[in-house]
């Protein structure tokens, strides 16, 4: 990607961050950038919800998923984004009220263009640059630090299976100094990859036999799965105040998990979304 291009996306990006927040102060705003145990006192929101107590998310996000595919199948197809979210949050309003009941559906529709783009279809969707996108938004506005983006680009790209990539988150969190944001975020990470692996070997088990291709699909699919916590969690206090990491990770983790499972299917005959 051009040096321009990413500058000028960033650009888009941080405008609609701003204006899509419903007169919420900017991401540079000390309320807007602390741990989603603080609700934003600016918002309308008096649910100061704590994370004790609450499922862990890759709970969460198995039992959502599992009440998805039991619903729609694995094989139907997905009309849209929009609508795939929609369907993911109205199934973990009936699962968990405790933390979704709030969420509205501008809130919903703002934050899936946040996090898919604008005019994004179930064809077009780049989960990298994208991700990479929020990620470098995130390092500016000073929410995580660049030596944390880099670790996550890389941990992502290097397609391990769950077990060795959360030995390597491991070994990250132990040799460096990390925020509390961040610490957060990488044990949401495991865990959602931990739940998802246990997921999809239940359920719709990708294989692949061909060790030197230079990636595997069955690998994606959890990674991608965490990554789409990351992304969401990252920015989740900002469109929803109160337990925001929570439902941003959670939204984020579910549409990106069955998102990139249909392309596999659908666009890349069963093998790695490129």
């Amino acid at each position: 990607m051009k040096t321009k291009s990413i500058i000028s996306t960033l650009s888009l990006l941080s405008l609609l961050l701003i204006n899509s927040c419903d007169n919420r102060s900017d991401l540079s705003n000390e309320n807007e950038t602390t741990s989603s145990l603080t609700v934003n006192k600016e918002s309308n929101d008096s649910s100061d919800y704590a994370r004790v107590g609450t499922p862990e998310l890759g709970v969460i996000h198995n039992v959502v998923l599992q009440e998805y595919y039991d619903t729609y199948g694995f094989e139907e197809a997905i009309p849209s984004i929009s609508v795939l979210n929609e369907r993911l949050l109205a199934i973990a309003k009936d699962k968990y009220p405790q933390i979704f009941t709030n969420v509205t559906a501008t809130e919903l529709s703002n934050f899936t263009n946040f996090l898919y783009g604008q005019n994004t279809t179930i064809t077009t969707f780049e989960f990298r640059d994208r991700g990479e996108l929020i990620l470098e938004s995130a390092v500016n506005q000073n929410i995580i630090s660049l030596n944390f983006k880099n670790f996550v680009i890389n941990l992502i790209e290097a397609n391990e299976d769950a077990e060795t990539s959360i030995a390597n988150v491991d070994f990250f969190m132990e040799n460096n100094e990390l925020s509390e944001k961040e610490i957060e975020l990488l044990n949401d990470f495991k865990s959602v990859v931990t739940h998802s692996d246990v997921f999809w070997d239940s359920n719709y088990n990708l294989t692949q036999t061909d060790t030197t291709a230079r990636c595997n699909p069955k690998h994606q699919v959890r990674l991608v799965d965490g990554y789409g916590t990351i992304l969401g969690g990252t920015f989740g206090s900002v469109w929803f105040p109160g337990v925001g990491s929570i439902i941003g990770g959670a939204i984020g983790g579910q549409g990106f998990s069955a998102l990139i499972e249909h392309m596999q299917d659908t666009n890349y005959g069963g093998g790695c979304v490129r």
